[in-house]
């Protein structure tokens, strides 16, 4: 189910709460976490994909890398999916370069991607 750019897992549910990663190991750990979750191969693809692929229903939550062109984009993308979606850019603690980082490190909690708003 991926399109250039983007990683769309069999998985994936058009409902509810969707989180949006950079790259196809964070799309992965968080996946394994259970998390309703697409990827993006860059913080820089996607954005018209997922656009049309999100319905007005869900609520989105930006997962940024922890540099500053991750963080501007992920900010950039919720501008754009915003309007008719609830969407929102979610940071991981510092001390993690990605998501991927901070599910391995064990110190991972859940609660920091559920409601964000």
């Amino acid at each position: 189910g991926s399109r250039i750019g983007v990683y769309i897992p069999k998985t994936y549910k058009n409902a509810g709460t969707v989180h949006i990663c950079e790259g196809e190991s964070d799309t992965a750990a968080m996946l394994g976490q259970g998390f309703n979750t697409v990827g993006r191969s860059s913080c820089l693809t996607g954005s018209k994909i997922f656009k049309s692929l999100l319905s007005k229903n869900d609520d989105i939550i930006v997962i940024a890398d922890n540099d500053k062109i991750g963080q501007r984009s992920a900010c950039e993308l919720v501008t754009y999916l915003g309007g008719d979606n609830t969407a929102s850019a979610c940071f991981i603690p510092k001390e993690y370069k990605d998501v991927r980082e901070f599910v391995n490190s064990g110190k991972f909690d859940k609660a920091i991607f559920k409601g964000v708003k």
